[in-house]
């Protein structure tokens, strides 16, 4: 939920805004307008993550609208806790606080890989720095923030070799 604020010249409506994203389909219902409108909001998430379009409806009329995360921080950027599958291994990589450090879990089998990721995020790409690895590699893994917003996919490479990768946010 989130408070919202319109101005128009001299003129503010204030409302709360209750918003749902699903994939990169966006719903924001509009309620409790200072003006009396209750409104619809119908909008795609652009791959950036932050950028927003669509269409809305308010007393049976319809309009467009367009928006911007005001912050260039996106959930790739702020995740907690990212889901890693590559090569057959299933991985959990779970942030450090509030830092771009993460701690990651590797499991395949019977066996587990546990190492040091270091994640940079610009825009909708992903840099990633493997180290201190239990297996003794160390990776690089590059990837694209997928238009939903929650996905990422990508290469890497370890010791000279190339793989594949996704995580889901």
């Amino acid at each position: 939920m989130f408070d919202a604020v319109w101005t128009k010249g001299a003129s503010t409506v204030k409302a709360v805004l209750t918003i749902t994203v699903t994939g990169n389909n966006v719903h924001v219902v509009r309620g409790q307008g200072t003006d009396g409108n209750n409104c619809d909001y119908r909008g795609t998430l652009a791959a950036n993550g932050r950028d927003v379009s669509g269409s809305f409806q308010c007393n049976g009329v319809n309009y467009t609208w367009t928006a911007s995360i005001a912050s260039t921080t996106s959930l790739l950027d702020t995740s907690p806790v990212w889901h890693e599958q590559e090569n057959g291994w299933d991985a959990t990589w779970t942030r450090r606080g509030t830092t771009k450090v993460f701690d990651a879990v590797w499991t395949k089998g019977g066996g587990t890989v546990k190492a040091v990721l270091t994640i940079t995020v610009t825009g909708n790409s992903v840099h990633v720095v493997r180290g201190q690895g239990t297996d003794g590699n160390n990776c690089e893994y590059t990837g694209t923030l997928a238009a939903n917003g929650k996905d990422v996919s990508g290469a890497f490479q370890c010791n000279g070799v190339n793989y594949v990768w996704s995580a889901t946010l």
